[in-house]
């Protein structure tokens, strides 16, 4: 077999990667290397940041919405807007020391323990002393009208539209635009209409087209969560089993603005935490009238944490006069909310 020549010649030319070359190639693949982890750092921190804020801002999105709702339903009558709250006749039984309906709005703030007096015993153990309690007591949803007139007020006997989601002992608010009865339902007959009981005498024949709205006991407050370990805001409905809105709250107060002059006039004079207000109802002197009655606004202030930390280190800020020191995320949400039903007539 003969060997060419230029074949031995290209064999004896071949030489391999001396050692700096090698080195070189290894320090410009770490920096490239070192630079793909940078970015992706960043990029996962970017993303944790980014799913934190998402979180905070759909849960004050929700939270907002919900107090604010419910705030403005308070002394929802219908078209009975006339009537004083004095003249609401009010047949609900006490459930746990307070009477649904008595009192609209009320609320409770811990300065060493509940004021302005010891919290219902309706609400569940446990509640966060770092947020407030509020208690609303309205007709919150819509509701249906009575299709036919009542026979008398002894019989309390009334018919709804079909099909009816009523219940035996749901609460309710019959209303006309001359009266206003809170009651409870005391049987429900299905048929068509539905026919509706209620105990007891509602001492009025209310007439066809009659308003009847659910009316309901919410309570707001802050829990440890089930789910996760932060804290949550937690909704009872009258008295019954607390269930978890939604967590990363950390703190939840309110103010109230009242009216407080001598002749009403629907404008807020001076704003006041709930242990502050000291009445249910505003008497006709000077001093009497920090009273729940005279409530027309609230002022909602809220503070929602990141689930996790999304800070390197800790950094210090500070919320609604208090200061923290960590590496945690914090959106305070402020808003105020008119109730809508209150004004010179109300009062």
């Amino acid at each position: 077999m003969l060997i060419n020549r230029n074949m031995i010649l290209g064999i004896s030319r071949q030489r391999g990667v001396t050692l700096i070359e090698l080195m070189v190639a290894g320090v410009v693949g770490l920096i490239v290397l070192s630079g793909v982890v940078r970015v992706m750092l960043d990029s996962r921190k970017n993303y944790t940041l980014e799913q934190e804020v998402s979180y905070i801002q759909e849960n004050a999105r929700i939270a907002v919405d919900i107090l604010s709702r419910d705030i403005r339903m308070v002394d929802y009558r219908g078209c009975a807007t006339s009537v004083s709250k004095n003249d609401i006749v009010n047949t609900l039984p006490a459930t746990g020391g307070v009477t649904i309906g008595n009192v609209p709005i009320q609320g409770f703030t811990h300065s060493g323990s509940w004021r302005p007096a010891a919290l219902p015993n309706i609400l569940p153990g446990g509640i966060s002393s770092t947020g407030d309690v509020l208690m609303l007591a309205a007709a919150f949803d819509p509701g249906t009208v009575l299709q036919a007139p009542m026979a008398d007020p002894s019989a309390d006997i009334f018919a709804v539209q079909t099909p009816s989601d009523w219940n035996k002992n749901d609460r309710f608010m019959l209303a006309d635009c001359d009266d206003v009865v809170i009651s409870q339902v005391n049987d429900v007959s299905n048929g068509s209409p539905v026919q509706i009981s209620s105990n007891p005498n509602l001492g009025k024949a209310f007439g066809r087209d009659s308003l009847l709205l659910p009316f309901e006991l919410r309570s707001y407050f802050m829990m440890p969560s089930n789910i996760t370990g932060s804290m949550s805001l937690w909704r009872q409905v009258n008295g019954d089993a607390a269930q978890e809105l939604f967590s990363g709250i950390h703190s939840m107060q309110f103010l109230y603005g009242l009216d407080t002059s001598l002749v009403p006039d629907g404008v807020v004079d001076q704003y006041f935490t709930a242990d502050q207000i000291t009445q249910t109802e505003a008497s006709g002197s000077a001093g009497q009238l920090q009273a729940w009655d005279r409530v027309t606004t609230v002022i909602i202030r809220l503070l929602f944490i990141s689930d996790r930390e999304v800070f390197p280190q800790n950094i210090s800020k500070t919320f609604f006069n208090v200061t923290y020191n960590d590496r945690y995320l914090y959106q305070p949400v402020e808003v105020s909310v008119k109730i809508r039903n209150r004004g010179v007539v109300d009062v």
